[in-house]
């Protein structure tokens, strides 16, 4: 007799976790992380059907974006930094760090404008696919399809890797952190939790499916009349009672049986577990900490987890659990993002030392005494301008002797500023300064400061140089006391904002001991104003509005 005859207990199994098989698919040029590309929606179901691991994700999600990208030497290279902000906007960082959070890949479209500049897009990284890599080992780019379930109706299209164009496609700027180009996806660093967050989420499914459906706590079914002759056959019964009773939302359902005596009849006996409760309560304990453990959380507390071991519970334990945190886990993250991002820039002529701002950093903004419509607070996109300008000043040093200064009388003559002071354009004024002259401004005036702009600049005792007054220029000094009741102006000519007493003093400076002009001779030709014998002395050509206070009797100021 065969062992299918044989008198046999089948266990129908659940849900089992299975690993994504990454593989080239026969006759296609995609490589797909899981079936139909499917994995990343199995990771980002765990993500939102896991009460803990979303709390998590979230958490390491804010800390990993913080207050947005920003670089250490923004004061020095504000253009750079300007053109940066515009080329990776917030809202598509925000969502490409989200992603990156959940599954530890992430990408940017790269679109390329009609004047020739680039932008970073968010794309959905669920809807890519890597591109076969050649002999070599290279990914040359990307497939995209909308849905890889179904690549016929949503035929899927070739995208470019970046860098591999000659720039004027679309390309995609993939993030993850595969060793090479062959290892394509790049597993969530929670991969050994996610089977518990999907545990998770079907005890919290069974609670809700069980209340509902009276408490059953399943059953044992004896198949009376008969043993199937096949496996197949068996195979089938047990496919169509798994369909009828199993799975989180099937509990404590019922099942007809039709029968042709009470001797061929199906018997179903319901399993009784008082104490069941006790068992999911360890269940979900177990879970938990696992997920826990997965995500290498320090402390569930900066997380808003409750943690009954009293770890992280007094204000030292809580700092130790961050600073941990951010070393081990977080800092690491923000790098491989940034490195990811720093050639794009590159590309494009942006030098800058990127770095996430950490949430932590609270910045007070003083709100100016009597001033109408002050800026009592600053959003997102907004930058302190006074703070922004005073980090662009400087202090000269010895080896520069003040030789003129003047508040410009609307008459200022040409200068001819053709060498170059040196190679750094942190130091030299590139449209003021030359080889033996810098060309300086000086924040000044009779009256007492009362805005905050101006009480910021006068108080800190620094010169500018042209470019770094255009640059702070671009944020915002006093809102809505700008020209027309704007809340960017042109500080060069507008100061503190309308009704502003205070100007811009201009300040010569001559290299000390060099060959080509004396102190004395240098100052005799700057104020006789005499370019007749000799040009590279004349002086720079301002706005005779930079020598004016910002009052309404100037003809040039018009406020509404």
């Amino acid at each position: 007799m065969s062992q299918y005859n044989k008198n046999t207990l089948g266990v129908i199994q659940l849900n089992n976790y299975v690993k994504p098989i990454v593989e080239e698919i026969r006759g296609k040029d995609w490589i797909l992380n899981g079936k139909n590309n499917g994995y990343f929606q199995y990771v980002y179901d765990r993500f939102i059907g896991s009460p803990t691991n979303s709390t998590i994700i979230n958490g390491y999600k804010n800390l990993y974006f913080g207050l947005g990208l920003n670089a250490r030497n923004a004061s020095k290279k504000p253009d750079q930094y300007a053109k940066m902000l515009g080329m990776i906007p917030k809202r598509d960082l925000r969502k490409v760090v989200k992603d990156y959070a959940i599954q530890f890949n992430a990408a940017f479209q790269i679109i390329t404008n009609k004047d020739g500049s680039k932008k970073a897009q968010y794309i959905d990284v669920k809807k890519l696919a890597f591109n076969k890599a050649n002999d070599d080992g290279e990914i040359d780019g990307f497939w995209f399809s909308p849905d890889w379930m179904d690549t016929k109706k949503y035929e899927p299209k070739f995208i470019p890797k970046y860098g591999t164009t000659n720039g004027t496609e679309t390309e995609i700027l993939y993030i993850n952190d595969s060793q090479d180009d062959a290892s394509y996806y790049s597993l969530p660093k929670y991969q050994s939790g996610l089977q518990y967050a999907e545990m998770e989420e079907e005890i919290s499914n069974f609670y809700i499916s069980h209340i509902k459906q009276g408490f059953s706590y399943g059953y044992i079914v004896n198949m009376n009349n008969g043993i199937p002759p096949t496996e197949e056959q068996r195979e089938e019964i047990e496919r169509r009672i798994q369909h009828k009773m199993t799975g989180s939302s099937n509990a404590g359902k019922i099942i007809i049986s039709f029968n042709e005596g009470k001797e061929a009849a199906v018997e179903i006996v319901p399993l009784q577990v008082s104490d069941s409760h006790k068992q999911w309560e360890s269940i979900n304990s177990q879970s938990e900490e696992k997920i826990m453990r997965s995500h290498g959380v320090v402390s569930p507390i900066l997380f808003g987890i409750k943690d009954n071991s009293g770890l992280g519970n007094n204000a030292e334990e809580l700092q130790t659990a961050f600073s941990l945190t951010m070393d081990m886990r977080i800092n690491p993250e923000q790098d491989l993002i940034i490195d990811a991002l720093t050639p794009f820039l590159q590309d494009q002529g942006i030098n800058l030392d990127l770095y996430f701002e950490p949430l932590n950093r609270k910045e007070e903004i003083e709100e100016t005494e009597t001033l109408p419509a002050p800026a009592t607070n600053l959003s997102e996109n907004e930058i302190d301008g006074s703070q922004f300008l005073i980090d662009l000043g400087e202090s000269m040093s010895d080896e520069w002797e003040l030789i003129s200064e003047e508040r410009i009388n609307g008459v200022p003559v040409e200068i001819n500023l053709a060498s170059p002071i040196d190679n750094s354009p942190n130091n030299a004024s590139e449209s003021q300064d030359n080889g033996l002259f810098k060309v300086r401004y000086v924040y000044k005036g009779n009256a007492a400061p009362e805005r905050k702009f101006c009480r910021d600049v006068i108080g800190a005792k620094l010169v500018y140089r042209k470019e770094d007054i255009d640059a702070a220029s671009k944020t915002i000094v006093q809102k809505k006391m700008g020209e027309g009741g704007s809340n960017i102006y042109d500080i060069f000519l507008y100061k503190g904002g309308v009704n502003c007493k205070h100007f811009w003093q201009r300040q010569i400076y001559l290299r000390r001991n060099n060959s080509k002009i004396s102190v004395n001779e240098a100052r005799r030709r700057i104020l006789e104003l005499d370019p007749s014998d000799r040009a590279d002395f004349r002086l720079p050509v301002n706005d005779k509005e930079v020598a004016q206070i910002a009052s309404p009797s100037n003809n040039f100021w018009k406020v509404n």
